[in-house]
């Protein structure tokens, strides 16, 4: 379990088939061989660490390949990072289980005031998890949705200046590919509405 509080940023320096290496800034010192993390809202499994903290490794399997969008990072390319949480530590954001639901697309960026608002259009099935005020995990950060088009399938967040200075939403463009997690109390909800809906 996540909170959607980035910690870090890694920087690819290897892919290698299904495994993939990344130096981090600044430097997680106790991430260990067999620990989750999450990369850029994907759960992943460490399966080499170094000692100062400045490189892991991690594989990533086929259906974790088809429903993110880390099938697409290349060298030198920057991911978010956030290492599980700990019982008893405060959640700044909310729960996030690092089961990405999607990818969605940036539609636009606008700069308003000393925010940025970014809107994303993602698929029908997963549009109907979102509620304005609600959560949502985009690249494993979490935000807050300001508005929601079901109609367009589509919502906009608003990032703060800190947000955008230290995680990889800095590097967004119309354009980019994003993995999305929707907030897992409308998963249940859903799912236990859906036999009482005719439609």
């Amino acid at each position: 379990m996540f909170s959607g509080i980035i910690e870090a940023k890694g920087k690819i320096s290897d892919l290698s088939g299904h495994s993939i290496s990344f130096i981090v800034d600044p430097p997680l010192t106790d991430l260990n061989e067999s620990d989750s993390i999450m990369v850029d809202g994907a759960c992943l499994t460490i399966t080499n660490a170094s000692n100062e903290g400045h490189r892991f490794t991690v594989d990533i399997v086929s259906e974790t390949l088809k429903r993110t969008n880390l099938g697409q990072l290349s060298i030198n390319d920057s991911v978010n990072l956030e290492r599980s949480v700990k019982y008893g530590d405060r959640i700044g954001g909310h729960l996030v289980q690092g089961h990405v639901d999607s990818t969605g697309k940036i539609l636009k960026i606008t700069t308003v005031e000393n925010s940025w608002i970014i809107s994303v259009k993602i698929p029908k099935k997963i549009i109907k998890l979102c509620v304005e005020k609600g959560f949502i995990a985009i690249n494993g950060t979490s935000l807050t949705l300001i508005s929601v088009d079901y109609k367009m399938s589509s919502f906009e967040v608003a990032v703060v200046p800190y947000t955008y200075n230290n995680t990889t939403i800095s590097c967004l463009h119309p354009g980019s590919v994003v993995n999305i997690e929707t907030d897992v109390i409308s998963k249940y909800v859903k799912n236990l509405i859906d036999p009482y809906n005719p439609v």
